[in-house]
């Protein structure tokens, strides 16, 4: 088996041109799927970390209140007792934050006014904000006053205002009142793609008074776990832990909170309901764009190795014909048709592990070079999407090693049939055969 395997290997550099030629090909398809998984393994982190600094924590337990049936407010009564249950969920839970969830509103200057998410913070207790923003005007110490504000660059430079300025937040309340509250910024933090074009952080405190919420309530509890990828099995065992000490939970949707708003002001029921979702339910249409673009980059990936396969197929027919003597007199000293077979198939096999090592090579060289260089993205509109102020790429060695043995896989396959009809020549035919 093994000098099979040797004779497989030394064919693809007795055959230099037609080699150099099947794994430059082959090296352009990995360079193409590992730089397009780059990408999204970038966005991804980027969506993560954007969204469990702003808006979400790894699993989240918000909800709503209903007074009365056609008023929903985004409300945990009395948040320590289910904060209480949900600690004791899971030992995944590394950390627990809460934040006071207002309304899509009016945020006013004198040049100008934007419709941002209002969020309540406790600026002492946050670490997600402390370690995750980085404050270009201000400090965060500053924000532990009642009546601040923390915006974002891009806001600031609409709203036309730096730090120690006014602005006009407005709330509207349970019970119909448009309550206004004039709001000294007190830090102006760096973009964080597009989440940060339209938040407004207020002290936990201001936004009670703002909505007249209770200081007993909270908006969400905002888990953080040893690891994301357990996001998914944690909201199952917080939600049943829930279910289980009595809460009423509302059904698993994978959609933003704020989406949710007009489906529970519409349903008859009045009370607490408690919703248990992960960052990628709160992500929304956002993380199914990374997924999206997985699903691309695996299609044209697809189409690029079925056109390789055909040319790989071609070449490999022509050198079975080509070499019909060479394999008559393997067959002829004892080769067997499956030994053949076998190496045919390994000389494609290992024609494309080396081709595809070498474009997944050359793909990180190009990351890290793009990486270093570190382009920016002023479009507002590319920063929302990319979740980031400037282009970024992460190699998942996971995913370069599944790229490699895939095309590996998917050029051994295109290789059966040349294989095959080497394996059917009769040593006699092939040592008479004259081109």
């Amino acid at each position: 088996m093994r000098r099979i395997f040797v004779i497989a290997f030394r064919n693809i550099f007795a055959h230099t041109r037609r080699s150099a030629i099947l794994g430059a090909a082959i090296a352009f398809v990995t360079f193409f799927l590992v730089s397009s998984f780059a990408a999204s393994s970038a966005l991804q982190d980027s969506m993560v970390d954007s969204a469990t600094t702003l808006a979400s924590g790894h699993v989240n337990v918000g909800g709503f209140y209903k007074a009365s049936i056609g008023v929903a407010q985004p409300q945990i009564v009395d948040y320590a007792k289910v904060e209480a249950v949900v600690k004791a969920a899971s030992p995944h839970i590394r950390y627990i934050q809460r934040r006071s969830r207002g309304k899509f509103d009016r945020v006013t200057s004198e040049k100008t006014s934007l419709m941002n998410a209002v969020a309540g913070i406790d600026f002492k207790q946050d670490q997600q904000l402390r370690n995750r923003l980085v404050i270009l005007e201000g400090s965060f110490d500053a924000l532990e006053q009642p009546g601040t504000a923390l915006v974002f660059k891009r806001q600031a430079d609409e709203l036309g205002v730096k730090v120690g300025d006014s602005i006009t937040v407005s709330g509207l309340t349970a019970r119909g009142v448009q309550n206004r509250m004039d709001a000294k910024v007190a830090a102006i933090a760096k973009d964080m793609g597009g989440l940060s074009q339209i938040m407004t952080f207020l002290p936990e405190k201001s936004v009670n008074e703002l909505y007249e919420f209770r200081a007993e309530n909270t908006g969400v509890l905002m888990i953080f776990l040893d690891d994301k990828e357990h996001s998914l099995e944690v909201a199952a065992v917080v939600r049943k832990a829930l279910a289980d000490a009595g809460y009423d939970m509302m059904e698993p949707e994978a959609r933003p909170f704020w989406q949710k708003y007009q489906t529970v002001e519409r349903e008859d029921w009045t009370g607490q309901k408690l919703d248990v979702s992960t960052w990628r339910d709160e992500m929304g249409d956002l993380a199914k764009t990374v997924d999206a673009l997985d699903g691309v980059s695996v299609l044209l990936t697809l189409v690029l190795l079925s056109i390789i396969a055909i040319g790989l197929w071609n070449t490999l027919m022509m050198a079975v014909r080509e070499r019909t003597p060479e394999i008559g007199a393997l067959r002829a000293i004892g080769m067997s048709r499956g030994k053949v077979r076998l190496m045919f198939v390994a000389e494609a096999g290992f024609l494309a592990l080396m081709a595809s090592f070498a474009g997944a090579v050359l793909a990180g060289i190009m990351v890290a070079i793009l990486n270093a260089v570190e382009i920016g993205v002023s479009d507002p509109i590319l920063q929302f999407i990319l979740m980031s102020d400037h282009l970024s790429f992460r190699i998942d060695p996971a995913r370069v090693l599944n790229a490699i043995l895939l095309i590996s896989v998917f050029a051994s396959i295109a290789a059966l049939w040349p294989a095959h009809r080497a394996a059917k020549i009769q040593p006699g035919t092939a040592m008479s055969h004259t081109g």
